[in-house]
C-alpha cells in the first residue's frame, strides 16, 4: 500500500481508530528493532575468564584459608 493510500485511509478514520493504528505500528516497529538488534559477542570475555580463572581460584583459596583455616 502506498503512503498516499495510507493517508487517505487515516483521513477518514476516527481519533480512536488512528490511535489504535499508531499503537499497532509502534509495536511492529519495536518488534522489528528487537529482531534486528545484534547480540553482543561474549567470546572475548570467555577467553579472558579462562586465563584468569586459575588465579581467581588461588586467591579465593588463600582468602578462605586465612578466614576459616586457622580455627
Amino acid at each position: 500500500m502506498t503512503l498516499y493510500a495510507e493517508f487517505c485511509i487515516i483521513h477518514y478514520m476516527s481519533g480512536a481508530a488512528i490511535q489504535k493504528k499508531v499503537l499497532g505500528l509502534q509495536a511492529e516497529i519495536e518488534l522489528i528493532k528487537t529482531t534486528l538488534k545484534k547480540e553482543p559477542d561474549f567470546s572475548i570475555d570467555e577467553r579472558i575468564w579462562r586465563k584468569m580463572r586459575p588465579r581467581v581460584k588461588r586467591e579465593r583459596a588463600k582468602l578462605y584459608q586465612s578466614s576459616y583455616g586457622k580455627r
